[in-house]
């Protein structure tokens, strides 16, 4: 027989659930005040305010959202409809939230503190076991308090909702999380919790793989591996400018952010840019964006890594020439217009700047040849009929570079397709190499030297 509980056993369980949860567990705010002072020793003065800090469940603290995956899975899965990127935001979220005890939240002045997360993350595997300690929860509150200070000085989730693509993005979120590291690895030194520390990124690899469909569980581990790679790049970002020797680190980085993570994973380029007064290429490339008229013509400024190039020249046969120019790379951008009457016509503008002149003819020799190769690949795929009609390659003078060649050529996609027209101009000056492209369209050689005289100018 169901017995019915009184108001007052009701009443003595609410009491004793709130102690449990108020009382027993450990007290962010006493935990943080142990801290604090190390905190502000290294902030150089006293916090005149503070976030709040809210103990709450496991479950809860998965549900905080995470700016950088809500703008992550749009640009990774665009073939997914609202609702199966809904389900996977999700997923991911709690993946992520799921390796942490504490979490600002986003644009706002409250930390969220699960210290239940502890024991979990303790017991995935046993290099984490020292996660279920008061040091751990002290310096992942101390981490998100350092997370709050800088959204208060720097305008964060403004910050990366002005992001043009995912790789201006991740560069932001390692600035973010290797400023924090670098914070919190400097109280925890001072507290003698410094091996603790490392649990801070380690818990996201050792996190278990999320249950479910494919995409799912593969964009959850990318989540957690993303995550971890901004914390241990971003640290060691930071390390390399103290050793350098920068002053005030922090705000310079903050004020002419890298954005590339090839400046992230290899700091020197950045000091580099910092030590020429290197413009950026997404500014040099952003007044050319009204080149071709905005009703006809969509323009869309692009990444180009040294990712990109490794991946193409590996699948072309060019992996070792290719790793030898990526050694000499500086940065890279790509502004594409697309017609709006048709989306297969298009035009692109190309920058890649070069460490030297070496590099950059490294490069403007191995772009000819991949171009070469990619034709015979093109043809070998027609089984039997050619799919490059026609080609030809000749040198070319251009004002202002040292050296420039161009390709035409007519390539059949398929029987009962006209034949697409692709131009290609290829411009080195110095470290720079500049490239333009025409699909569809016929090449202007006007209009591609007003805009090689633009970008030249630039420093």
């Amino acid at each position: 027989m169901r017995r019915r509980m009184t108001w007052a056993g009701g009443f003595v369980l609410m009491i004793l659930g709130a102690r449990a949860l108020g009382q027993s567990g450990p007290k962010p705010d006493e935990l943080f005040a142990t801290a604090r002072p190390h905190l502000e020793a290294i902030l150089g003065g006293r916090l005149q305010r503070l976030p709040a800090f809210r103990t709450t469940t496991t479950a809860e603290l998965a549900a905080l959202p995470d700016g950088l995956i809500d703008l992550q899975v749009p640009w990774q899965y665009p073939e997914l409809d609202a609702s199966a990127q809904g389900r996977a935001r999700t997923a991911a979220t709690a993946a992520l939230r799921g390796a942490t005890v504490a979490g600002l939240t986003d644009g706002g002045d409250t930390v969220l503190f699960a210290p239940d997360n502890a024991g979990r993350i303790a017991r995935w595997d046993p290099s984490p076991a020292r996660a279920d300690s008061e040091a751990l929860l002290r310096l992942a509150l101390v981490h998100e308090t350092t997370r709050w200070i800088l959204d208060q000085q720097y305008g964060l989730t403004k910050r990366r909702g002005a992001c043009r693509d995912s790789e201006e993005l991740v560069a932001l979120q390692a600035l973010i999380e290797g400023r924090c590291q670098w914070v919190t690895r400097q109280v925890a030194r001072r507290l003698g919790e410094e091996a603790t520390f490392a649990l801070l990124a380690e818990a996201y690899r050792r996190a278990p793989d999320t249950e479910g469909e494919g995409t799912v569980r593969v964009l959850c581990r990318d989540v957690l591996d993303r995550r971890r790679w901004c914390c241990v790049k971003g640290l060691a970002f930071f390390d390399h400018l103290d050793s350098a020797g920068m002053k005030d680190a922090e705000g310079i980085s903050f004020a002419r952010p890298p954005r590339q993570t090839a400046w992230i994973e290899r700091p020197e380029l950045y000091l580099r840019s910092e030590r020429l007064s290197l413009a950026d290429l997404a500014e040099v490339l952003k007044p050319l964006e009204g080149a071709l008229p905005s009703a006809e013509w969509q323009a869309v400024q692009q990444p180009w890594t040294p990712a990109m190039l490794t991946q193409v020249a590996g699948a072309l046969g060019e992996s070792r020439r290719a790793e030898s120019v990526v050694r000499g790379w500086d940065a890279g951008r790509t502004l594409v217009w697309s017609a709006r009457a048709n989306t297969a016509h298009q035009m692109a503008l190309g920058v890649l700047r070069f460490q030297d002149a070496a590099s950059a003819r490294a490069y403007y020799g191995l772009a000819a040849d991949l171009q070469r190769k990619q034709d015979e690949l093109l043809n070998a795929a027609c089984a039997g009929r050619r799919c490059v009609q026609e080609s030809r390659t000749e040198a070319l003078q251009l004002k202002g570079a040292d050296e420039a060649m161009r390709s035409e050529k007519k390539v059949r996609m398929g029987d009962r397709e006209e034949p697409m027209t692709i131009t290609q101009v290829w411009a080195r000056t110095g470290e720079r190499v500049v490239e333009f492209n025409w699909y569809g369209v016929p090449a202007d050689a006007d209009w591609a030297q007003r805009l090689l005289d633009a970008v030249l100018k630039e420093k």
